[in-house]
């Protein structure tokens, strides 16, 4: 006995196992980027979690990469050792002691202590790190897969 099928879709698999690997990985970086941009510190302007936040995308080697290009980053990330603030950066200082602390003023006290002490890590990239790794562990690949072929 012989039976033929026929059907119309015709379904490129590796194609579309590629898209939706991608689609897959840029998810749940861009879960990471929303936790990086809500714990970012908001500072005088708001430029950390916003304008230098580097949205996820697909590096040649298939990795998925986002982060923040903000030259101060990572001593927010991590803290820092006692250093004077440069004079030049004393007018986002000054922004940013007005804002939190209701006293532009203050920033010259800021400085002073920063230059003491230095400054408090405020991880906000690692935690949207582990929010991307909590959501890749939540979220398997079959749905989308599902969806594509």
């Amino acid at each position: 006995m012989k039976t033929t099928v026929r059907t119309t879709k015709h379904v490129d698999a590796a194609g579309a196992l590629e898209g939706a690997t991608r689609r897959y990985m840029l998810d749940g970086a861009q879960r990471g980027v929303n936790v990086a941009r809500e714990e970012a510190p908001t500072g005088a302007t708001g430029f950390l979690a916003n304008q230098a936040m580097v949205d996820p995308y697909v590096e040649n080697d298939g990795s998925v990469v986002f982060g923040n290009n903000a030259p101060y980053a990572e001593p927010v990330e991590d803290g820092s050792v006692p250093h004077w603030i440069p004079l030049r950066a004393m007018d986002g200082l000054r922004r940013w002691a007005g804002r939190i602390l209701g006293d532009r003023g203050a920033a010259w006290g800021v400085r002073q202590k920063i230059a003491e002490e230095g400054t408090d890590a405020q991880p906000f990239m690692s935690k949207g790190a582990d929010a991307a790794r909590e959501w890749f562990a939540a979220h398997g690949l079959d749905a989308y897969v599902e969806e594509r072929i």
